[in-house]
């Protein structure tokens, strides 16, 4: 996250963004955007393409460009990464639009929203609020009614306007779905996809996969105990909390990852289903505050309070649940 503080214990975000996968794939993602009225990049989280594609569009003069983001928080976070990649101020070159808070001006060239802010401006200004050069829609996988609105009015645009260029990205795709819903554009077009191939290149994000057998085990639970974690039926829609010892479980595994990892600066992430559960796991972290720092990140959170718990402090690790 591109964030300044005044203070001298905490320290920027940065990132070298010359490695990350997407950058091999600059020239050919570009010749496909200009091809293609409708184009579909598919790569894993961390590979840059939610910050780096609208720049490679902004250096081929494929300005104006408009960027949908599905929650407030990646809206401002990504707008004001890309801002800081380009040397500028947010609401300059690169603004956004979230809710009641608006940071643009007539000389934005790169513009993020959610896709329920772009709604109201279409309500109110019909087509007019799609009139830019490229549209990109990013997380499509992440279908909300306000998402799949935005869809079926972006096809209508284009319809009619047959120089708009739609790109869709997302980690996972139903390419079938998409090509399917835009076969009927004309002109016997097609939805183009480009995946961003995994390979040995940094990301932002290193993963390493351990299952819940692997956890107990590296916690020293017995056997029995192990048992009792792993036993009952999985969660489902309708009753997505976790049991109290899978909770119990999450608290020795923060603590333990805390005091193995020597770099305090390296953040705790932990994902959970419902605000319920962050709830519990929060009071049951929180008798450990003098270890560590603990947020809770989540869509009723103001986002400007969200952006400033991603700091990074050389004093203390931070837990984000």
């Amino acid at each position: 996250m591109a964030e300044s503080s005044s203070s001298c214990e905490s320290s920027d975000y940065s990132a070298d963004f010359s490695t990350l996968p997407v950058m091999a794939l600059r020239k050919k993602i570009v010749e496909k955007i200009m091809e293609n009225r409708v184009t579909l990049i598919v790569g894993e989280t961390g590979c840059g393409k939610s910050s780096q594609v609208p720049q490679f569009l902004l250096e081929e003069n494929m300005a104006p460009i408009l960027c949908t983001q599905p929650r407030r928080f990646a809206v401002v976070a990504v707008a004001r990464m890309v801002a800081k990649a380009r040397n500028s101020e947010v609401g300059g070159e690169v603004g956004y639009h979230i809710g009641h808070s608006k940071l643009l001006s007539e000389r934005s060239k790169i513009v993020f929203k959610t896709a329920g802010v772009l709604l109201d401006e279409m309500r109110e200004k019909g087509s007019k609020a799609l009139e830019y050069k490229v549209i990109i829609l990013d997380e499509v996988h992440e279908r909300s009614v306000e998402s799949d609105l935005v869809l079926v009015c972006v096809k209508q645009f284009m319809l009619r306007d047959y120089d708009l260029r739609v790109v869709l990205m997302s980690a996972t795709a139903d390419i079938a779905r998409y090509r399917d819903y835009f076969k009927d554009l004309g002109r016997g077009e097609r939805v183009e996809v480009l995946a961003i191939p995994n390979s040995s290149q940094k990301t932002f994000f290193q993963r390493k996969v351990s299952y819940l057998e692997q956890v107990t085990e590296l916690l020293g639970i017995n056997s029995e105990l192990s048992t009792r974690y792993l036993s009952g039926p999985s969660p489902s829609m309708d009753n997505a909390d976790i049991k109290p010892e899978v909770h119990k479980l999450i608290h020795d595994l923060v603590l333990k990852i805390h005091k193995n990892e020597l770099d305090i600066e390296k953040s705790i992430l932990v994902f959970l289903p419902t605000y319920q559960s962050l709830e519990q796991q929060w009071y049951l972290l929180k008798p450990l505050s003098s270890c560590f720092k603990i947020h809770i990140l989540h869509r009723s959170i103001d986002t400007e309070q969200a952006l400033m718990a991603m700091k990074i402090w050389k004093s203390h690790r931070k837990v984000y649940i």
